[in-house]
């Protein structure tokens, strides 16, 4: 496989075999592809550590994706990576030195491009596919908790949302004993 470009794929949730074959038939010359799935997880799936389905729907996601472009004659590799994307593309460049990587799906802002951007390749997202409108910053640090990018640890965020709910009762509270008082 000398003279192979090798592309590596991060394959989104949403992404799908359109998307992921204009991705790949941009280059005339041979590729190798590795296709990374990471797994998405629900609110609920996060905080109980339910991440079984997920891991097991992105590993389908990512064979689907091989059998597509297998199916053009590609070399393809498939992988179903971490549930944060940034460290399944670290952890898949440690075996696979790719020229590039491809973003297919619809990612919630450019923080990801960005990071991957830091691994000194080139990024590019699937063709047809708008870059995403940058969110609002709460929205997206709860998501960089999440996917455990932040210095925040889950505890600390719910601890800092159990505050303002528990300063909100409070007030409530303080409101009707003053009404009470009053009348």
């Amino acid at each position: 496989m000398t003279g192979d470009v090798k592309v590596l794929v991060v394959l989104l949730e949403g992404g799908n075999r359109a998307e992921l074959r204009r991705a790949v038939d941009v280059r005339d010359d041979d590729q190798h592809v590795r296709v990374v799935a990471p797994p998405s997880l629900g609110a609920l799936q996060w905080l109980t550590n339910d991440e079984d389905e997920a891991r097991a729907e992105a590993s389908d996601r990512a064979r689907g994706a091989a059998r597509t472009l297998a199916a053009q004659e590609h070399h393809v590799d498939a992988w179903q990576g971490d549930v944060d994307p940034v460290q399944a593309v670290e952890d898949a460049l440690r075996e696979f030195p790719a020229d590039e990587i491809v973003i297919v799906g619809r990612p919630d802002d450019g923080a990801l491009e960005l990071s991957l951007a830091e691994f000194g390749l080139p990024v590019r997202r699937a063709e047809g596919v708008p870059a995403p409108e940058p969110g609002d910053a709460a929205r997206r640090e709860s998501q960089r908790v999440v996917q455990g990018r932040s210095e925040s640890t889950p505890l600390t965020f719910l601890a800092r949302v159990n505050l303002v709910v528990l300063v909100v009762v409070a007030l409530v509270v303080g409101l009707a004993f003053l009404a009470i008082w009053l009348f």
